[in-house]
């Protein structure tokens, strides 16, 4: 008599490869990931230091001494005031995620003729998308949480209404590189909604660019008119829903503003066999943590607690000023109207 093994059914070595292989080629906002020194917006930080222990990581950070270059008097004796030296904690906090378990019957199985290949890599496939999509959100919402904590919203450029569409537009992206000062070139990218990038093209359309606009900006190819790239994302962190118009919201990122690490990666998990219902599941199982940081700010693990919620990332409550002069946060957020949101 066969004896049918769960192995016989998913391979989770062969879900691991598709899972890699589904994240990846779901880049959006991870094609602006890169590692330490590469001058990427997003960094991704695997260093050994950054271990699974604990719940948070701790970045310190030396804080610029003001008032470092005085005046020398040549004709004084008196003594010197001393200029300390200070540092601060950019506070990084993981996120712990669990992909399924997800669960199909043997009889389905069968009656599919599905290889135990195919079941594999479509399980395999949904779990490096699921895994991508959990990262993103993760990285969107702290980034918005951590802006909106900056001293009297520094970076920050809010032009939405209720009831008057101010969509975006290349005017309204050099607004906000403007909250950066003389430090505005070091911002390079810009992340928006599908409908605030369909906005952007036809204004360059109406400016009387035919046959650049489409190609600049649909590809996200560098826009020498303000030299930044531009990157489409439909996360539901880009909208929030208002009275009259909702809101879209467009981020703009620098060098090394956000950095990210895995403390322990996409992981799939020998099968199981459930033989406690009428007919005999195959459960499978996946599961990925990470950690998120701001340049220049801290998670408040006061306030958040641990393995926060994307809510929680999102509030600013739960983020605390670490910077000595704002223009070291390399982000910055654009409120706005589209045309397309109700």
């Amino acid at each position: 008599m066969a004896e049918t093994l769960a192995s016989d059914l998913f391979i989770p070595e062969v879900a691991a490869q598709y899972a890699r292989q589904a994240f990846v080629e779901n880049m959006d906002v991870m094609s602006l990931i890169g590692g330490p020194g590469s001058g990427a917006p997003i960094e991704l930080v695997n260093d050994p230091v950054f271990s699974s222990e604990g719940q948070y990581l701790s970045m310190p950070v030396f804080k610029r001494i003001s008032s470092l270059g005085t005046r020398r008097d040549l004709t004084s004796v008196s003594a010197v005031t001393d200029l300390e030296l200070t540092s601060g904690d950019e506070k990084a906090v993981k996120v712990h995620k669990k992909l399924g378990s997800v669960v199909h019957s043997l009889d389905a199985g069968r009656l599919s003729r599905a290889s135990s290949e195919q079941i594999s890599a479509e399980i395999g496939m949904q779990f490096g998308e699921s895994a991508f999509l959990m990262l993103r959100e993760t990285i969107l919402n702290a980034a918005r949480g951590a802006i909106a904590a900056m001293t009297t919203t520094a970076h920050t450029h809010d032009v939405w209404s209720a009831t008057v569409r101010t969509n975006l537009s290349r005017t309204l992206i050099n607004a906000l590189k403007a909250k950066f000062g003389d430090s505005r070139e070091k911002v390079k990218a810009v992340i928006c909604r599908s409908e605030s990038m369909q906005d952007l093209v036809d204004e360059y359309l109406g400016a009387g660019v035919t046959g650049i606009a489409d190609e600049a900006t649909r590809a996200g190819i560098i826009l020498s008119s303000l030299g930044v790239s531009l990157t489409m994302c439909d996360s539901a962190a880009l909208t929030t829903a208002d009275g009259g118009f909702n809101k879209a919201h467009a981020l703009i990122l620098g060098p090394g503003a956000i950095k990210v690490g895995y403390s322990l990666p996409l992981t799939v998990y020998p099968p199981f066999l459930d033989t406690s219902k009428e007919q005999v599941l195959l459960r499978a199982r996946g599961d990925v943590d990470y950690w998120v940081g701001i340049k220049g700010m801290g998670y408040n693990s006061g306030a958040g607690g641990a393995n926060p919620t994307d809510a929680a990332l999102l509030s600013a409550a739960n983020w605390s000023v670490v910077y000595s002069d704002h223009r070291e946060v390399l982000l910055g957020e654009l409120v706005h109207n589209a045309s397309a949101f109700a």
